[in-house]
């Protein structure tokens, strides 16, 4: 059995030296995984816990993992979806998936927050119905050469995409 742990990155616990030590610690001890999450916004008056109220970016966080880290695997549990072109999850999951030397797990989803959808101009409506084309969107990318997509949602003008992530035919997607 593999075990992970959620990486310090929201509250107090999200600083640089906390990231860089506990992921530093956790590979040492053998652990599996270390993962990250999304958050936008804390809609004013919400009751969410003040630990959620500031959340470092879910990318960023595990790119500054990964440098402090060889072997682990680094996941985000998740980025949404509807929040974010699948052309720039496309750059930076290959990215940190470069970065890391093929270690990311991509988690993604759909939503839930309406003030989060309202602050990134995304919609609600017909969220599982996109899902399947922004992984092709993703998959066309990450394929390497130049490629094209043209899908009722997405468009991906001729072109190559680099770098492509390590892990082929990318890193594992989890929704």
């Amino acid at each position: 059995m593999r075990i992970g742990f959620g990486a310090p990155v929201s509250g107090a616990w999200a600083t640089p030296g906390n990231l860089g030590r506990f992921a530093a610690l956790a590979e040492k001890a053998g652990y599996g995984s270390l993962w990250t999450f999304q958050r936008l916004l804390v809609p004013e008056g919400s009751a969410m816990e003040p630990v959620y109220h500031s959340v470092l970016d879910p990318m960023v966080a595990l790119g500054y993992a990964a440098a402090v880290t060889e072997r682990i695997r680094l996941g985000v549990a998740v980025v949404n979806m509807p929040y974010e072109s699948p052309a720039i999850v496309a750059k930076q999951a290959a990215s940190v998936d470069v970065l890391s030397g093929g270690r990311l797990d991509l988690g993604l989803g759909i939503g839930w927050m309406p003030e989060e959808f309202a602050m990134t101009g995304g919609t609600m409506s017909g969220r599982g119905a996109r899902t399947a084309e922004y992984l092709g969107v993703l998959r066309h990318l990450w394929a390497g050469g130049v490629s094209e997509f043209h899908g009722a949602h997405y468009t991906v003008p001729a072109g190559r995409f680099a770098p492509v992530p390590v892990q082929r035919p990318g890193p594992p997607v989890l929704l």
